[in-house]
């Protein structure tokens, strides 16, 4: 079911999928640690794949979770700085090294000292979060931690 849910979502445009997830999560997250973040941040697309899908997948997930949660959300604070192919058929050393040094803190005086929520729709390798957590956490005081709505079971 949820992989059904991740498809609509990401490839044929239910948006509300996303909503109704980060809203379900945000509230699940309620009276747990997550409630100390600051900030809440999707994973970012690159322009090129934003352009070509046309909305980021996390963006509607993120925005319900930190609306759940009552806190800041942004989409202005990170960007990926280069297009890289589709993670779908590579395996774990693939990934890391297809996102080693991907994103970069634009508003680093925002992110400074914040605790950051990072969110992705899905995770597999956790090399993506790994990268962006890595960018966000050259800045001094900062914390991340992360939230996925689904990962893969193994083979």
């Amino acid at each position: 079911m949820v992989q059904s849910f991740m498809h609509n979502l990401k490839y044929n445009g239910k948006i509300a999928v996303g909503e109704i997830l980060g809203d379900y999560f945000g509230e699940a997250l309620k009276g747990t640690a997550f409630e100390e973040v600051d900030v809440v941040i999707p994973v970012p697309l690159h322009k090129s794949r934003l352009k070509k899908r046309g909305y980021n997948q996390c963006d509607s997930i993120a925005r319900t979770m930190a609306n759940a949660l009552g806190k800041q959300y942004r989409t202005d604070a990170m960007i990926r700085t280069h297009a890289n192919a589709s993670q779908t058929k590579k395996g774990r050393y693939e990934r890391w090294l297809n996102v080693k040094s991907l994103f970069e803190v634009m508003d680093t005086k925002g992110i400074k000292g914040k605790h950051v929520l990072l969110v992705d729709d899905v995770i597999t390798t956790g090399s993506t979060l790994e990268s962006c957590a890595a960018a966000i956490l050259e800045l001094p005081g900062t914390k991340v931690s992360i939230a996925t709505i689904a990962c893969p079971s193994p083979v």
